[in-house]
């Protein structure tokens, strides 16, 4: 399985707008281990880095269904 950068991971949890602490608990990993591993102080294990891609696809496409909606609401006002 090819992996993200902890830069990357950064940068899509960032765009899904989540913090953090949120994915964490949402995807069942320490804190503190999602904290070290995006700092590079500590590599995932293959199922922790499985369940927080999985909250992160999901993460992602709510934040894209959202800004769909709010881009054709804004093209309806003019």
């Amino acid at each position: 399985m090819e992996k993200l950068t902890m830069s990357e991971l950064q940068q899509l949890r960032a765009a899904a707008g989540i913090p953090r602490i949120v994915l964490a608990d949402k995807a069942g990993v320490s804190r503190f281990r999602l904290y070290e591993a995006e700092n590079n102080l500590r590599q995932l294990t293959d199922e922790e880095y499985k369940k927080i891609r999985k909250v992160l696809s999901s993460e992602l496409e709510k934040a894209a269904r959202s800004a769909a909606q709010l881009r054709e609401r804004i093209n309806a006002l003019t």
